[in-house]
């Protein structure tokens, strides 16, 4: 009866890991320096001057100049059915969608050559749109720009930038004055389909209770969902990075335009003491949740 009991057990333990995954499709990224002969199951989505503090040229031969190779940010993505996500670089002269549908529309760039990356349209600066096209209609490729780490949830990670509506970029590892980093990572995952995200009313997933901007494709109140609130916890406040809005924060819930003064900021915190007052100066961290979101307070103790 107990050996039953066990096996039944690991039965359900088995079925709820496979109900509460994300079935999301293989897709894998890699920013790497221009070298031949390629690996043919990689395309190229754009070529780059350098791995950091880099313009971008939309010329997918390889080069970023013929006198200058530079690097690539190429991809390989599969679909369930063993078909290619075929990405593609078009002329954006209008507010009109040029992508097959409009969340074909994954970034956007200013130019040809010498351009910047941008998160959403802007008609008076860029010209150029990188589209996703898929060999089953309902596919879609889902970015997210944050300054969180969501490679445990199966995101892969395309590249940094430093600006979310005109932008250089950078690899997702390099740094600049010591250990800095470009503010945000560009994350990407994809789904046969939207219903494998598995949105609820709220627009965030049964899957993960995270908010997903994209759940708009299958359901219209959730057009407003801010992309900041991407891959965040429902009712959590995160940075607004919109231009009307700035050093506020937006509250991941309906009526979705909720903001407040921001509580978080990116400037160093220095602290200094008084000589021969405090002979060592340790730090102690502990993790907490503040808004939903896990955080690390730091606490400075003069210990004698």
């Amino acid at each position: 009866m107990l050996k039953k009991l066990l096996i039944l057990f690991g039965i359900i333990f088995l079925t709820m890991n496979i109900a509460y995954s994300i079935d999301s499709v293989p897709f894998n990224c890699s920013f790497q320096q221009t070298t031949f002969p390629w690996d043919t199951s990689f395309q190229t989505l754009f070529s780059l001057s350098s791995d950091i503090n880099a313009h971008i040229n939309t010329n997918l031969s390889g080069y970023y100049m013929p006198s200058k190779p530079g690097y690539q940010v190429r991809c390989n993505a599969q679909n369930n059915k063993g078909g290619t996500v075929n990405f593609e670089i078009k002329d954006k002269p209008s507010s009109a969608v040029v992508c097959d549908r409009d969340i074909s529309e994954i970034m956007y760039f200013t130019d040809d050559t010498n351009a910047r990356v941008s998160r959403d349209y802007n008609p008076a600066f860029h010209t150029k749109v990188l589209c996703a096209n898929f060999p089953k209609s309902e596919g879609v490729m889902h970015l997210v720009w944050n300054n969180k780490d969501l490679s445990s949830r199966d995101y892969t990670c395309l590249f940094k930038t430093n600006d979310i509506n005109n932008g250089v970029i950078s690899s997702c590892d390099a740094q600049y004055n010591g250990s800095n980093q470009y503010l945000y990572s560009v994350w990407g995952m994809l789904f046969d389909s939207i219903d494998s995200l598995s949105c609820k009313s709220d627009c965030s997933s049964k899957l993960d209770n995270r908010i997903y901007s994209i759940c708009s494709a299958k359901i219209k109140s959730c057009v407003d969902v801010p992309l900041d609130c991407d891959g965040s916890l429902y009712g959590s406040w995160v940075k607004s990075t919109e231009i009307s809005h700035e050093n506020q924060e937006v509250q991941c819930s309906a009526p979705w335009n909720n903001y407040r003064t921001s509580k978080f900021t990116n400037i160093p915190l220095q602290v200094s003491t008084v000589e021969n007052r405090c002979e060592n100066l340790i730090k102690i961290e502990y993790p907490f949740i503040l808004d939903d979101e896990q955080i690390k307070m730091s606490v400075y103790v003069c210990s004698n």
